[in-house]
C-alpha cells in the first residue's frame, strides 16, 4: 500500500512507482487502485448480514471475485465501471456501512489488513484475472443495489432515496418501505424468491408481465425491483425481446393493485416446498444470536435428544465427516455404497443405517454414464429400495451445461439451498473438484466450506465429504478441515495389493468421535463379483505367527524366530486358527 504523500499518482504510473521502490518495512500488504472500478467494500461484521448482501450482490450485479479478512463478516467485491471513472459513494445503516469505491480510493488486496488479519480471495485472485472480464456495472445498477441494501443494514431512508437516481422517463423510484399502491417486502426476500421461481416461462408474456406486476408492487416499484426483475428476465435461455425497463414505467402509469409479494413467495413454496424468506430466517438467527451462559447445575438439568446414527458407528445425525484415500482406490464406490445404505435404510461394510434418510450426492469428478454403471450394480445385488424416488438424488457436474460448482463462494451456497431441499444427508465427492476458493494447502481457503457446512448441521443435516490423500498418505492440503469433523476416515492399499485386485482396501479411523473399542477397529474390505467382503486386519505378530505356520514351523519353533514367548504364539495361533486364517491341523 502507499505510504507517502501523493499515491495517486504514484500509482498511475507505469508501471507504479511502489513497484520500483525498495521494500519498506512500513508496508504489510499491496494495494489495488479504484480507477475504473467499482468495488463493493461491506463494512459488515454480522456474518449472515454479510452474506445476505454478498448474495444480493451475485443476483443484481453478477458473480465475481470477492476478497474476505479472515474471522469477520467483512469482505469486498470487485467489478469495473461501464462507463468513465465514477468516485466513491457510500451507504451507512445502524448495522453496518457499504461503500462503492472508486476513482482516487484503494483496496487492501494482499497480505495483513492493518488490523492484523489475513486477506483471502475467492475464486481465484486479481492478479489471476483480466481487468476487462470483471463484470461491468452502470450507476443505476448501483444505485438500485445500495437501494436494496439499504433496508437491511438498517440504513436511513433519507440516505437510501439518495441513493436511488431517476429512471428514464423522469419517475423517481423508490428505495424501499411501502410503496405508494401497496405493500412492499424486504428485498432481498423478493430477490430470493425470484431466484428459485424458473424464468421458463419469460416466452409466456402474461407470466411474464404477472412477475413484473408482482415484483414491482413488492419492492414499491423501486430499482432494486426493476433489476431483480430484470436479472430474473435474463436467466431464461428462450430467445425474446421482453424489454423490462419499458414495462417497469407502465406500472408506474397504472400501478398493479391485486398482485404483490404474496404472488412471489407463493410461487417460491410451489417451486421448492419449505422455502422460507431469507428475513425470517435472519431473524430467527438474530433472536437467538445472544451470547448465553448456563450454570453447572443447569447444564446438568437440560435434557438433550439422543444423538442418533446415520451410518452407525461413524455418522450421526448433524455429524460431519471426511472419508479420503488415494487417488485410483475406488472411492466413489464407497461413496454410493454407503449412499445407498443410508437411503434404504440398510447395512454396508461394517456400517449400518438404523432407518431410510433421504441423500443428496454431489459429483463433480465421475462421469454420469459411469456413475449410472455403479448405481446399476449396487441396485441389481440390494436386497432393498429407497421408500420413494427422491431420497436418493444425484448431482453430477457432468450432466450440467456450462455450469460449474464452488462450495467457496456465497452464490454457489445459495444455488445449492433448493436443490438440497429436504435432503437429511449431503455426500460430497469430491473436495478437489467442488472447492476451488484458494489454495488447497491455506487454512482460511477452507472457512467459507466449512461455515457452510456447520450451517447444514444447524440445519439438521449431516456431510460426508470424499477427499484425495497427497503423496505421503495423509488427506491433501490443510489439516484444519479436521477441527469441527466428527469423523475422519482413511482408505488404505495393504501392503500386499496389486492391482489386478480392484477395489480391496483398509479402513482406518483417525478420528472418531463419539466411538471406540471394536467400533473403532481398522479392518479390510475388498469388492467381488458378489459384492463387498469385510475382514479384520491382521495383528503383525499374528501375521508372522501364521507365516512361519505355513512354513511348517512347530510353536516352540515359531516363539523362537519370533521373539516371543511359547504362551503367546499358541495364543496368536489359536486365535488364527478361529479367523480362519490357517488349517486345523495339529501342530507339533
Amino acid at each position: 500500500m502507499p505510504t507517502a504523500p501523493g499515491w495517486t499518482e504514484r500509482a498511475r504510473r507505469d508501471p507504479p512507482a511502489d513497484a520500483e521502490d525498495p521494500p519498506s518495512c512500513f508496508t504489510l500488504n499491496t494495494g489495488l487502485l479504484a480507477d475504473g472500478l467499482r468495488i463493493l467494500d461491506l463494512d459488515i461484521d454480522d456474518a449472515i448480514l454479510a452474506h445476505q448482501l454478498r448474495t444480493l450482490a451475485a443476483v443484481m450485479l453478477g458473480e465475481t471475485l470477492i476478497r474476505s479478512r479472515v474471522g469477520t463478516g467483512r469482505s469486498a467485491l470487485l467489478y469495473r465501471a461501464a462507463e468513465d471513472q465514477p468516485g466513491k459513494r457510500v451507504l451507512a445503516g445502524r448495522l453496518g456501512k457499504v461503500e462503492v469505491l472508486g476513482r482516487g480510493q484503494q483496496l487492501h488486496a494482499f497480505g495483513l489488513h492493518p488490523s492484523g488479519t489475513a486477506l483471502v480471495w475467492s475464486p481465484v485472485s486479481p492478479d489471476m484475472t483480466q481487468a476487462d472480464t470483471l463484470p461491468a456495472v452502470t450507476e443505476d445498477q448501483i444505485s438500485a443495489f445500495l437501494a436494496a441494501a439499504a433496508p437491511l443494514i438498517e440504513a436511513l431512508p433519507s440516505q437510501a432515496s439518495e441513493a436511488a437516481p431517476e429512471l428514464q422517463g423522469g419517475h423517481q423510484a423508490s428505495a424501499h418501505g411501502p410503496g405508494a399502491h401497496g405493500p412492499s417486502a424486504d428485498p432481498l426476500d423478493v430477490v430470493a424468491a425470484l431466484a428459485v421461481i424458473p424464468p421458463d416461462n419469460v416466452l409466456d408474456w402474461d407470466h411474464w408481465n404477472k412477475i413484473g406486476m408482482a415484483t414491482w408492487a413488492a419492492t414499491g416499484g423501486s430499482l432494486a425491483g426493476l433489476a431483480a426483475w430484470t436479472a430474473w428476465t435474463e436467466r431464461s435461455t428462450g430467445n425474446h425481446d421482453r424489454k423490462p425497463a419499458d414495462r417497469w414505467k407502465h406500472f408506474a402509469q397504472s400501478p398493479p393493485t391485486s398482485i404483490g409479494a404474496g404472488t412471489l413467495f407463493h410461487l417460491a413454496k410451489t417451486t421448492q416446498p419449505g422455502w422460507t424468506k431469507p428475513s425470517e430466517a435472519t431473524k430467527a438467527n438474530r433472536n437467538t444470536s445472544a451470547l448465553v451462559a448456563v450454570t453447572a447445575a443447569e447444564l446438568l438439568r437440560t435434557e438433550f435428544s439422543p444423538r442418533a446414527m446415520v451410518l452407525g458407528p461413524f455418522l450421526p445425525e448433524k455429524g460431519l465427516g471426511l472419508i479420503y484415500g488415494p487417488r485410483g482406490i475406488e472411492k466413489t464406490h464407497l461413496t454410493l455404497g454407503a449412499a445407498y445404505a443410508i437411503a434404504t435404510g440398510t447395512s454396508f461394510l461394517r456400517w449400518s443405517a438404523p432407518k431410510p434418510r433421504r441423500v443428496l450426492i454431489i459429483d463433480g469428478e465421475m462421469p454420469a454414464v459411469v456413475l449410472q454403471a455403479r448405481l446399476a450394480a449396487i441396485a441389481a445385488l440390494a436386497t432393498s429400495e429407497p421408500p420413494e424416488a427422491d431420497y436418493l438424488r444425484f448431482l453430477a457436474l457432468d450432466m450440467q451445461t456450462d455450469r460449474s460448482l464452488d462450495l467457496s463462494r456465497d452464490a454457489d451456497q445459495l444455488d445449492l439451498e433448493h436443490i438440497i431441499g429436504a435432503a437429511e444427508v449431503v455426500l460430497i465427492d469430491n473436495i478437489s473438484t467442488l472447492v476451488h476458493g484458494g489454495r488447497e494447502n491455506e487454512a482460511e481457503s477452507w472457512l467459507p466450506v466449512q461455515q457452510w457446512a456447520l450451517g447444514q448441521r444447524r440445519a439438521g443435516r449431516s456431510v460426508l465429504f470424499m477427499h484425495h490423500a497427497g503423496k505421503g498418505g495423509q488427506q491433501r492440503g490443510t489439516s484444519r478441515r479436521e477441527d469441527v469433523l466428527d469423523t475422519v476416515v482413511s482408505l488404505r492399499r495393504p501392503a500386499d495389493h496389486s492391482p489386478d485386485q480392484g477395489a480391496r482396501f483398509e479402513v482406518h479411523y483417525e478420528k472418531s468421535r463419539g466411538f471406540h473399542g471394536d467400533d473403532a477397529k481398522p479392518f479390510e474390505t475388498a469388492l467381488g463379483a458378489g459384492g463387498w467382503t469385510t475382514r479384520d486386519l491382521i495383528d503383525p505378530d499374528m501375521a508372522l505367527v501364521v507365516k512361519l505356520t505355513d512354513e511348517g514351523l512347530s510353536v516352540r519353533e515359531v516363539a523362537e524366530e519370533a521373539d516371543m514367548t511359547k504362551s503367546k504364539a499358541g495364543r496368536l495361533l489359536k486365535k488364527a486358527r478361529d479367523l480362519g486364517l490357517i488349517g486345523q491341523a495339529d501342530d507339533a
